[in-house]
């Protein structure tokens, strides 16, 4: 007799499922997957980049900077030392501090004159976050997004900058300048 790791009957609203083969198992998944609000099935860290560019009214432009610069950072094991909330606030300031992407977004008036970054209050205030702590987080996904990745195996991963590479995603991958980290005093 074969165990099963599968629950011996599982309750979707009103439906009883006994998952005993794969096919019955991801038909299973599927109703399960369709049951489920929407958006409980995103990453995490998709779910905050939403938020915290939500919480700062970005702009189109900046809102695709900033997910390319989030997606490049899925690339790179350096970045499994922060909190992935930390990591999109930080491509979410990053974003915001370049001088480009600025101008197209209208935030001119909201970078500091001098070569400061510049933080939103509402995204300080309501993560915690430390500027110190942002700041080095976004100096590192700059310098990430800079590199070309490679594999172990010496083959570059360019998909996600092919993906920002094009009209829908405002070609931030291949019209504006690589982003730079203004420092913070």
């Amino acid at each position: 007799m074969k165990k099963s790791i599968h629950p011996k009957s599982v309750t979707v609203s009103t439906l009883q499922i006994e998952p005993t083969s794969v096919v019955k198992y991801l038909i299973w998944s599927r109703i399960l997957c369709k049951n489920l609000p929407s958006g409980s099935l995103l990453p995490l860290h998709i779910l905050f980049l939403q938020r915290f560019l939500s919480m700062t009214n970005s702009k189109p432009i900046v809102r695709h900077a900033a997910s390319y610069y989030l997606e490049r950072t899925l690339q790179e094991h350096d970045f499994l030392k922060w909190r992935p909330s930390l990591v999109c606030a930080s491509a979410v300031i990053l974003a915001m501090n370049q001088a480009e992407i600025a101008v197209e977004a209208d935030i001119c008036h909201l970078l500091p004159i001098s070569d400061e970054a510049y933080f939103p209050p509402i995204l300080l205030e309501y993560t915690g976050f430390r500027k110190r702590d942002i700041s080095e987080c976004a100096k590192l996904i700059a310098t990430k997004v800079a590199l070309e990745p490679v594999t172990a195996s010496n083959r570059q991963l360019v998909a996600v900058k092919k993906k920002y590479d094009s009209r829908k995603y405002s070609n931030v991958s291949r019209d504006y300048d690589l982003p730079e980290m203004p420092e913070y005093y």
